[in-house]
Parts: C-alpha cells; sequence; structure tokens
C-alpha cells in the first residue's frame, strides 16, 4: 500500500470507530461480567484460549465439541493450554494415544506465522509419536470467515508439503462470530433442556457458557441489538463509496494489511528489546561470554559462554533469541548429535525430570543441534543471567545437585 493510502484507511478507521462509539452509547445497559473484567476493551487471544481450553476440560462440553465439528465420539481426551515443544506452542491440543487434535484460534486476527500450522502439524505427529495423519486432526479459528490460511502458514518445515494436503478433510477452518457461537448456543440449550442439570457445578457451567455467548455476540456486534448502528455503519460506508461487496472485501484486506505491517512492527520491537537484553549481559561479563551468533538478514542474535567450549563445538551453553520466537532463551547445542557423555548424561536427566520446562530441538537445515533450551522465566539482564549461570552450574556439576532429587 502506498502511503496515502494508508492516510485515507486510518481515517475510515477512525470515522468508523468514532461513530460505532457514538451508537454504543444509545444503547440500554447491559451488563457482561466478561467484559467488566476486562475493563471493557478486548479479551487478548490467550483469554479466549484460556476460556475454551477450561470449557473443553467439561467432559459434557468436550463430548459436544468433538461431535460438532469433527463428528466424532470419544470418551475423553486430555486437554492442554500453549503446551511448548520443539515445534512451537498450539493455542490448545486434546489427545489421548490414538487422537490428537490441534486447535489454533486466531479470534482477534493475529496475523499468520511462517510454517505454524506446518509445525503443529508436527508437534502432533511427535505427541502421538506415530506417523499417522488419520489420526491428527486441526481446527484453525478466525474472527468471522472460514477462509484457509496462506501456504506460508500451511507448510510443513523440512517436508515442504502443505498440512492441508496431508490431513484432507480433517483440517478445518472456522469462525468464532459464527461457529463456535453457534456451537455454544446449541451447548447452552442442551444444558438448559429438561432434567439436564445433573449438579449444582452445571449451574455455574451454564451460567459461563452464556456469558460468553454474550461477549462474543458483543465483540462481533452480532445481537439484534446492534442492528441499528450496523445500518449506520453501513450507510457510512455507502457514502464513502463502499457499496458492492468487491469494495468491502479490498477494504477489509487494506485493512489486513495494516494490520500485518503494525504487528511485525510489534515483533521486531519484541526482538530489539530481547536483543538488547542479550547485548547487556554480554557487556556486563565479557570475561564469560563472547558473540556466538548476529545474523541481520535472519534477526537471530545470540552469545556463548567461553568457559567449558572445544574445538569441535560438542558443548556450546548459548543464550539466543530471534524474530520468530518473542523470548530469550538459553541451552546447550552443538553442530554435531555427539556431547560430552558426562553433559549428555546430565541433560538426559534434567529433561527426564522436568520436560515441561527443558526440550529438545533439531534445527535440520542448519545442522544445529539444541540437546536443551528453556525460555528465561526473567525479563532482565541480571534475572536471565543468574538462571543461565545456575542451568551452566548444574549440567556441568550436576552429580551431587541431581543425586539428591533423583
Amino acid at each position: 500500500m502506498e502511503e496515502n493510502e494508508y492516510e485515507i484507511l486510518i481515517n475510515i478507521i477512525n470515522e468508523l470507530y468514532n461513530k460505532k462509539e457514538e451508537e454504543l452509547k444509545k444503547l440500554p445497559y447491559h451488563l457482561n461480567v466478561i467484559s467488566s473484567a476486562a475493563r471493557g476493551k478486548d479479551l487478548k487471544e490467550i483469554a479466549h484460549t484460556m476460556i475454551l481450553a477450561d470449557l473443553l476440560n467439561s467432559h459434557k462440553v468436550q463430548k459436544s465439541f468433538l461431535n460438532y465439528f469433527f463428528n466424532l465420539d470419544i470418551d475423553k481426551l486430555e486437554v492442554k493450554r500453549e503446551e511448548r515443544g520443539p515445534f512451537g506452542q498450539p493455542d490448545i491440543i486434546l489427545y489421548n494415544n490414538e487422537k490428537c487434535i490441534i486447535i489454533e484460534n486466531k479470534v482477534n486476527g493475529a496475523p499468520e506465522q511462517y510454517q505454524q500450522c506446518g509445525k503443529y502439524y508436527l508437534h502432533a505427529r511427535k505427541k502421538l509419536g506415530i506417523i499417522d495423519d488419520n489420526s491428527i486432526y486441526f481446527l484453525y479459528i478466525n474472527p468471522t470467515d472460514r477462509n484457509l490460511p496462506s501456504t506460508k502458514s500451511l507448510t510443513i518445515p523440512y517436508e515442504n508439503e502443505l498440512v492441508t494436503t496431508r490431513l484432507g478433510e480433517h483440517f478445518i477452518v472456522k469462525s468464532f462470530a459464527y461457529d463456535i457461537r453457534k456451537w455454544l448456543g446449541q451447548l447452552y440449550n442442551e444444558f438448559t433442556g429438561a432434567n439436564c442439570v445433573e449438579n449444582d457445578n452445571d449451574v455455574f457451567l451454564i451460567s459461563g457458557i452464556h456469558q460468553y455467548i454474550d461477549y462474543l455476540d458483543d465483540k462481533f456486534k452480532t445481537n439484534k441489538r446492534f442492528d441499528n448502528m450496523n445500518k449506520e455503519l453501513e450507510e457510512y460506508l455507502n457514502n464513502n463509496g463502499y457499496k458492492t461487496i468487491d469494495s468491502l472485501i479490498s477494504l477489509r484486506e487494506q485493512a489486513n494489511d495494516l494490520i500485518t505491517t503494525v504487528s511485525n512492527i510489534i515483533n521486531m520491537k519484541r526482538f530489539n528489546e530481547n536483543k538488547s537484553i542479550i547485548e547487556n549481559i554480554y557487556k556486563e561479563n565479557e570475561i564469560k561470554f563472547k558473540e556466538s551468533l548476529s545474523n541481520k538478514e535472519y534477526k537471530e542474535y545470540g552469545i556463548k559462554w567461553k568457559e567449558n567450549e572445544d574445538k569441535d563445538d560438542k558443548n556450546i551453553f548459548c543464550i539466543e533469541t530471534n524474530l520468530d520466537d518473542d523470548k530469550i532463551f538459553y541451552g546447550v547445542k552443538c553442530r554435531n548429535e555427539q556431547l560430552d557423555p558426562k553433559i549428555q548424561y546430565n541433560i538426559e536427566k534434567l529433561i527426564k525430570k522436568d520436560n515441561t520446562k527443558y526440550l529438545k530441538y533439531l534445527n535440520k537445515t542448519e545442522h544445529i543441534y539444541w540437546h536443551i533450551y528453556k525460555y528465561a522465566s526473567s525479563n532482565t539482564c541480571k534475572g536471565i543471567h543468574d538462571e543461565f549461570e545456575e542451568f551452566v552450574k548444574i549440567v556441568i556439576n550436576s552429580d551431587n545437585s541431581n543425586s539428591q532429587n533423583d
């Protein structure tokens, strides 16, 4: 988009926002506890993920969900929210020994990430421990439409094939505004039917479903009480040359382009902030560290611990960040699969002890093996440095410290 097109688009957005606010003030008093808790602002994507995951922990809700979206009749699946793994962090996964369902939540229209769906497909495959596409399902939830994600997101890392090709009808795209809302409405009716409330806890579950339905109606302005407001906004767009469906689609594409641009700026700022933190760790501790990774093209930066490295790059303790990951992480990597036997043994003990904190990852394209890594829990130079130093001590000298905890 040209600069003047951005200016026109931003003016239209501002006018629409002001008109919407004027119309909202005319509506009668309405209370939604979710909106109140969010102080009238849109819930973040993670909040929707938490609500959906919590609902799916109910056996009745999960059974309805699996039947509605996948035509599956399964007794009970385990529910995990934002489980980090070697191939990213899916919003929600449901699984047992035979089935794995990935749910990707785009309720606020977050931009696609490079090979995001492809990575989550590999996550599901690793979760099952087998390569069986008939056992994997994928639900991708847009805000209001059912458009497939792009090939950028659908491409499977290392395999140059699309998830949709692999999964076929098992890859489903739905919307929050209509599909999730419709399922929740049906679920609410099932719960409130004759003799459906089995215990006191069901009353709170029903109330929660009802409030979330009302919140989604408010978010997407699909309730009848918003009819007058929607007509006013439509009239404004008509008067400004957006009368046809094609012109409105073009406007939406421009708006999405603007959102992507802003999101890219946010991601770059986060990367620069993380890079600055690692640079400061390096400056304050030059006697311990040296730069090991500085790739301006791919936006990667890292430092490595001087002590204990060897000529064969077998034992490299690193602190790194990159544009694809909005956090700082540290761990042990090398350019071959073999580590010092003692360090390898200590790493295996750490992973076995707490595999939710410590992960393995293999970047085949660069021939770099992350034998173990962890996302930093602190966001300060001192905090990350102290975490890393403690990690190094455990990995190198864990005979005493770990034997006490075995």
